[in-house]
């Protein structure tokens, strides 16, 4: 009873600890791909005290390969089919009644257009692009429109905003194309970061792109992907420092993972404005196989803001070690089974039977006695936290105990103690992770101190 009323004890004084380590911004929101699922595992991963909402992000899925975080995909057009060609065409007819001066004939032809684009079967030439909002912005200009001009403008130099305005026309547009121009270049990028497979084919305003960031001007830009299931496209609106997560809706928190700490939260930030929340929640993305922390909040939640492995319920591990108690060593098989209780607090069961060095005992015995080759079964009950790190250090402390060794100390069958160890799991994947682990305590009037390599297998994932 004692020794359950000591293991109580111990682990009410991980709970601050463990407080900590979970310390969240009010109000906490979940966005997903899934939100029944996600809601499964935010419920079971946050405490009942968190104020939690699980929201599901549509363009985080807009079909089996796309999925976008950041701004909304306007046009989205999933089945691309129109010929860039007619859309070139279309703009060339438009150019020659310009021309002549049949500016309302212009201006109908080119209506429309741009809604066109995000429905090209192939992507576009990018100065080709150029041309036709430029040519949109000179039809306004010769109509004296040039507010509407400026639209147009400002989308050409998105597109290639060194671009130099050829003096031959309208010098009133000029001057409004160097200024917008000269704006555009002194505001901040915005960045695509741009999660890939081998089958998976981007473009951004007519130019291929690989996975990786890039940097973008801000304003309204065309993307375009190819899969084996075909061409869609759709355009995104950035503002001056906005990101776009663009990738396959399984691999979004992958590539938000691979992000800084920084990037993050500028994208948390971003979310929360576009989705009117408070700038202050800690927000969390769930794509379905595995769970990232954005936090655009400050305070604790951006202190331990990172990438968070799925939540394991039950983890198995089994491995090896050295074990020094007293003036013996031992060579240790090591076993460790733990639940997880609330947020990153577990409690864990373990034993590590050992088999000693051959001697005599005590030390100073006489050289005729008996070589013995002890055997110490340590085990024990213990409470430890798991900090949620792309690598994840562990503490905790605990009770041990274990057979008395037969002549190695008088009276008690069981040498007693306490249990306390320091570790870090070094995660393979999701379900499986290597651990390395200092142990020290006592045994009875023993100190006792080992480590020990574990290969851990998680079991009912719980994703956080």
């Amino acid at each position: 009873m004692t020794a359950f009323a000591a293991l109580a004890g111990l682990t009410l004084g991980l709970l601050p600890v463990a407080a900590l380590a979970a310390t969240t911004a009010a109000p906490t929101l979940v966005l997903a791909t899934d939100r029944l699922s996600a809601q499964d595992r935010a419920a079971a991963s946050f405490g009942p005290d968190t104020d939690l909402t699980v929201e599901r992000l549509p363009e985080a899925r807009l079909d089996e390969d796309l999925g976008l975080l950041g701004p909304v995909a306007v046009r989205f057009c999933p089945v691309a089919s129109e010929s860039p060609y007619t859309v070139y065409a279309t703009a060339e007819s438009a150019q020659e009644l310009l021309d002549d001066l049949n500016i309302e004939a212009a201006r109908s032809r080119m209506a429309g257009l741009e809604q066109t684009l995000s429905c090209l079967a192939e992507p576009p030439d990018n100065e080709r692009l150029w041309q036709m909002h430029f040519l949109s912005a000179l039809i306004e200009a010769f109509d004296g429109n040039l507010a509407t001009a400026e639209i147009s403008l400002r989308r050409a130099l998105v597109l290639r905003p060194g671009e130099r305005y050829d003096p031959a026309y309208p010098p009133d547009l000029g001057e409004r194309y160097v200024q917008l121009q000269a704006e555009l270049l002194a505001a901040s990028s915005a960045v695509a970061h741009v999660a890939t497979t081998p089958a998976w084919n981007l473009w951004i305003d007519g130019q291929p792109v690989v996975s990786g960031s890039v940097s973008l001007v801000p304003g309204r830009h065309l993307m375009q992907l190819k899969t084996g299931s075909g061409m869609r496209g759709w355009f995104v609106d950035l503002k001056p420092g906005d990101s776009v997560v663009v990738g396959p809706p399984d691999r979004l928190a992958a590539r938000l993972a691979e992000l800084g700490r920084d990037e993050r939260a500028g994208l948390a930030a971003q979310l929360l404005s576009r989705l009117g929340r408070r700038p202050d929640t800690d927000l969390w993305f769930d794509d379905g196989d595995r769970t990232v922390r954005l936090s655009a909040g400050g305070g604790a939640a951006s202190a331990v803001s990172g990438v968070f492995a799925p939540r394991r319920r039950l983890e198995l591990a089994i491995g090896g070690g050295y074990l020094r108690a007293s003036d013996w060593n031992y060579g240790s098989i090591a076993a460790d089974v733990s639940v997880g209780v609330v947020g990153p607090l577990r409690i864990a069961a373990f034993a590590r039977p050992s088999i000693g060095e051959p001697g005599r005992w005590p030390s100073d015995a006489p050289a005729d006695a008996a070589v013995v080759r002890p055997i110490l079964t340590p085990f024990g009950l213990l409470a430890e936290v798991e900090f949620g790190l792309p690598v994840r250090p562990r503490l905790g402390v605990g009770l041990q105990l274990a057979a008395n060794p037969d002549g190695t100390a008088p009276a008690a069958d069981f040498l007693t103690g306490v249990h306390g160890r320091v570790g870090v799991d070094l995660p393979l994947n999701d379900a499986v992770a290597v651990r390395i682990q200092g142990e020290l305590g006592n045994l009875g009037r023993f100190f006792a101190a080992s480590g020990v390599v574990e290969a851990v297998i998680s079991l009912l994932p719980q994703k956080r």
